[in-house]
């Protein structure tokens, strides 16, 4: 059965989802329902082990949107920072880009496009959850194609994506393991 590297752990007879060795970044695309977006935003940010590191924002939604979504995450608990060629100056810069945050945090990093959040990605990334949040179908593609990740999805959070990724497993092992009842 193929496993996502480094996602899952067995114990005790079961497969358990674990944060893989990597930074987890959520992208938000420009063409995006903000109301959503935010919503799986806050959502990737409330699992401890399946919390996403980077949020990778396109360049136009740096207003209004931006700061909304970022009073929700405050609002929420989580410490916010700036990669360090971010605009904003009322952010603290963010102490590494390429390793996961220890603590309940998220680094904001703008992208002008879908390219920028796949090499981005390619760059800090790509060993753990990946997350597009968009409604354009064209760079839905794109983000799946070049992401290399184990785990990418579409408008999903990165907590629920580790549900879903425990459900394949599940499924996968129903259908290659025989049952017995005696």
């Amino acid at each position: 059965m193929r496993r996502p590297r480094g996602a899952v752990r067995s114990a005790g007879g079961a497969d358990w989802v674990v944060h893989a060795p990597g930074v987890s970044h959520v992208f938000v695309d420009i063409a995006v329902d903000l109301d959503r977006a935010e919503e799986l935003v806050l959502d990737s940010m409330v699992d401890p082990l399946h919390r996403a590191d980077t949020q990778l924002l396109h360049r136009d939604l740096a207003g209004a949107g931006a700061e909304r979504m970022f009073d929700a995450m405050r609002a929420s608990g989580v410490a916010l920072f700036a990669a360090p060629d971010a605009p904003w100056d009322i952010l603290p810069v963010a102490p590494h880009l390429d390793r996961p945050h220890t603590e309940r945090a998220c680094t904001i990093q703008l992208v002008d496009d879908v390219a920028g959040a796949v090499a981005h990605v390619q760059r800090y990334g790509g060993a753990d959850t990946d997350i597009v949040i968009t409604l354009d179908e064209d760079a839905i593609e794109a983000f799946l194609r070049g992401v290399r990740s184990p785990r990418v999805f579409v408008n999903a959070s990165t907590r629920r994506a580790a549900a879903l990724e425990l459900g394949r497993i599940a499924v996968e092992e129903l259908l290659t393991t025989r049952v017995e009842l005696i």
